[in-house]
């Protein structure tokens, strides 16, 4: 699995297609992902685990959320953190992790 992570409409999904040659491969804004498995109650750990294995080929977007304001709301705190440790165990698994910047993408893995 490959790992993009980088800020809102910093290049991610462009640097992403440029290094998968199968797009279908290719999983854009994870975050979304573990938001609705929060929304359903599901054990978000457990279903990170189950996405790594089910993509271990593929490439995957992940927004940084970490350096913006701290959320008031409590659902959204814990959004927040739980996207920023999804995001460590999945770069733990990632052979290859890349963080992209205003376009520029810097391999960090």
């Amino acid at each position: 699995m490959i790992l993009i992570v980088g800020g809102a409409f910093q290049g991610k999904k462009e640097y992403a297609y440029e290094i998968c040659e199968n797009q279908e491969q290719v999983v854009f804004d994870a975050q979304d992902m573990i938001l609705s498995w929060m929304k359903e109650g599901k054990d978000v750990y457990q279903e990170a685990e189950a996405f790594v294995k089910r993509h271990a080929d593929g490439v995957i977007t992940l927004q940084e959320m970490g350096s913006g304001i701290i959320p008031m709301d409590e659902f959204e705190r814990e959004y927040r953190e739980l996207c920023g440790r999804i995001g460590c165990i999945w770069a733990k698994a990632a052979t290859q992790v890349y963080r992209v910047v205003m376009g520029v993408s810097v391999r960090i893995k």
